[in-house]
């Protein structure tokens, strides 16, 4: 598959999980997850460390801040955040331990964490600990189910 059409897939893929989001999937006790953060976290994980893949993966995240721009401005700074957390992943994500559950899980719940508490300090909305680390929470219990999703169809091959 060429760069280009890898990221119109991502592109696509991210509008789907924005609008399950807008939606309230997994809506559980009025707590909502963060598919979008999940969604680019583990994309990001799966990224090949290959030029094409990267530059195709950042060309879908100029692409996906295009439309969150044009269509959706009210997700717009939560976007820009959530690419900037998954980008700097990309940078380091080589020194992790390479075990796809824990490195995803670990890192999925710490980057919720990072999300809300940049948010709060941008003036985006409020930092409420106790809502976001039971976000951060249900986000890894979701993040580990997709991890192990990958990980048994064998789609990890960095």
């Amino acid at each position: 598959m060429t760069g280009i059409v890898k990221a119109l897939i991502l592109v696509l893929s991210s509008f789907v999980v924005l609008s399950l989001q807008s939606f309230r999937f997994l809506n559980i006790f009025g707590i909502q997850p963060n598919l979008l953060l999940i969604f680019l976290l583990v994309v990001a994980y799966f990224v090949k460390d290959n030029k094409e893949d990267f530059l195709s993966w950042v060309f879908a995240c100029l692409l996906i801040a295009l439309g969150a721009f044009l269509f959706v401005k009210f997700y717009l700074t939560e976007v820009i955040v959530l690419m900037v957390l998954a980008g700097g992943f990309l940078l380091w994500r080589r020194f992790l331990t390479g075990t796809i559950e824990f490195d995803l899980s670990a890192l999925i719940f710490v980057n919720s964490i990072v999300f809300y508490a940049i948010l709060a300090v941008w003036g985006a909305g409020p930092f409420l600990i106790k809502i976001t680390l039971i976000e951060a929470g249900l986000n890894t219990l979701i993040g580990f189910a997709v991890s192990r999703f990958f990980k048994k169809r064998n789609y990890y091959d960095r």
